[in-house]
């Protein structure tokens, strides 16, 4: 009897060891499973929730179809412009943005004709107090050859609410140019690239159209700009190995020959970029050469430089010289027959 008693308070203790453990852990999956709630507040029958982060969105755009954009890290700043309708009263006062730099960063050949685009959530501060609170963004001006980078400042502006419960609602608002400018939900950064052609014609009577011409272009960067574009070269339609070599000018030169009716073509020029196009000298051996466009610079999506190569010459038509002498007798013949006939007419008249 005695044992038995045992036995049934060690069973009760265990099961409700396991009881509390099931209680314990329900309460533990409870708590993990909740979503917190966010104060919220309405106004006009609007309701506002507070947020806790404001997404700055990057659209990186192709000027030109068919260019590579090269890879782009874009860096911002953020800093306290104003404040009012605070207990805090001075800028510099105003809660900061940890981080207060940021960066949205694009992969070579990211940008579409469309925009692609790449986003930042920028995190919130805590406020204390009501109020609205500007915040300025600014892009760092970078240096890659073709992008252009903008120039306006975002104005970040946060309206910090007071519901009627506890916390605070944060509703923000982003402006481009001034604190009331018009709302933007990106900023627009572009590569602008574009192609130069070189094209060879081969004109006149002695002209070889299966002639190979000798070229040379000597391609500047911009001064003050990384050249970072990966640059295309084809010849003919055929794409040629080619990586740029720059000198401490900022030069390089790609060499290629040409035939009649063929073209040699550099893609992806960024806008800046600066050309000369020379040919090897054919007056030696009987050429003349026209060129219009030999010099330059990537400003528009193409730029051609035609060169034109004559030779002329005349026919020496040999059996036709030779016959003269010929038609000249032939001339003379008839002559002295018309001149018989008329002798013999007179006479007989």
């Amino acid at each position: 009897m005695l044992q038995g008693g045992l036995r049934m308070k060690k069973c009760f203790a265990l099961l409700l060891t396991l009881l509390l453990a099931l209680g314990l852990t329900a309460t533990a999956f409870a708590v993990e499973g909740e979503t917190p709630t966010r104060p919220s507040i309405t106004v006009d029958g609007q309701t506002y929730e507070d947020i806790t982060e404001v997404p700055i969105t990057k659209l990186y755009q192709l000027v030109n179809d068919g260019t590579v954009s090269p890879a782009e890290t874009f860096r911002f700043s953020i800093a306290a412009d104003s404040v009012t309708d605070s207990a805090i009263t001075a800028a510099a006062d105003m809660p900061v943005f940890t981080p207060s730099t940021f960066d949205i960063a694009f992969s070579e050949g990211a940008a579409t004709a469309a925009g692609a685009s790449s986003s930042f959530a920028l995190p919130l501060p805590e406020f204390s107090s009501v109020g609205i609170y500007t915040y300025k963004i600014t892009e760092s001006a970078g240096s890659t050859a073709g992008v252009t980078y903008n120039g306006q400042a975002l104005y970040l502006k946060i309206t910090v609410l007071q519901p009627e419960g506890e916390g605070k609602v944060r509703v923000a608002a982003v402006h481009l140019g001034s604190a009331d400018g018009s709302k933007q939900d990106n900023i627009l950064n572009t590569y602008s690239a574009g192609t130069l052609n070189v094209t060879k014609t081969v004109a006149g009577l002695l002209g070889d159209r299966d002639k190979d011409f000798r070229f040379h272009v000597t391609l500047t960067r911009q001064s003050g700009y990384d050249m970072n574009s990966t640059i295309g070269f084809s010849v003919a339609g055929v794409d040629q190995s080619f990586t740029p070599a720059w000198d401490d000018n900022g030069q390089c030169t790609v060499d290629f020959t040409l035939k009649h009716g063929q073209t040699a073509s550099l893609t992806n020029l960024p806008y800046g970029m600066s050309y000369t196009v020379t040919e090897d000298d054919y007056t030696g051996e009987g050429y003349t050469t026209a060129v219009t466009g030999d010099s330059g610079t990537i400003e528009a999506a193409a730029a051609t430089a035609e060169f034109t190569n004559t030779k002329g010459g005349s026919i020496d038509n040999g059996v036709l010289l030779d016959s003269a002498p010929y038609a000249v007798l032939l001339t003379m013949a008839a002559a002295g027959g018309a001149a018989m006939f008329l002798r013999r007419r007179s006479q007989r008249s």
